[in-house]
């Protein structure tokens, strides 16, 4: 908790939990990274413990932080990266709009994974509409 603080702190990331109602602990969290060269684009990452995947809530949390980075962050662009199985992660990106990048070999674990991004003028039109294209 400590290092999300202080990465909030210094501009490099916000955190927010996941929670559901009736649910004591958070199941899970979504960040938003900010890069060191560009100020207009951040990294979008989310973890959420499995007993709660399959519900929407990945959905719904990605939805409301991109809501966020584009209307109110004002960011250019969002990117992120999943690995290649997990399918789960990567239909929430393809739900709204991110366009695949590049595939590539994380270095750290040898695992097989997807880079994407996804342009403001996309995800706010998308956002506005609460379009979900390919769903």
């Amino acid at each position: 908790m400590a290092r999300s603080r202080q990465r909030f702190a210094d501009g490099k990331a916000i955190q927010w939990s996941i929670d559901q109602a009736g649910v004591s602990d958070a199941i899970g969290t979504i960040t938003l990274t900010f890069g060191a060269t560009d100020a207009k684009a951040a990294a979008l990452g989310f973890v959420l413990a499995r007993a709660h995947w399959g519900h929407g809530l990945g959905s719904e949390a990605a939805r409301e932080v991109l809501r966020y980075a584009f209307e109110t962050v004002a960011l250019e662009q969002v990117s992120a990266e999943a690995a290649a199985r997990n399918f789960a992660s990567l239909r929430i990106l393809a739900k709204f709009g991110f366009k695949h990048i590049e595939s590539f070999i994380d270095e750290s674990d040898g695992e097989r994974c997807e880079r994407f991004a996804l342009d403001a003028d996309i995800g706010s039109s998308l956002l506005a509409s609460n379009a979900t294209p390919g769903c």
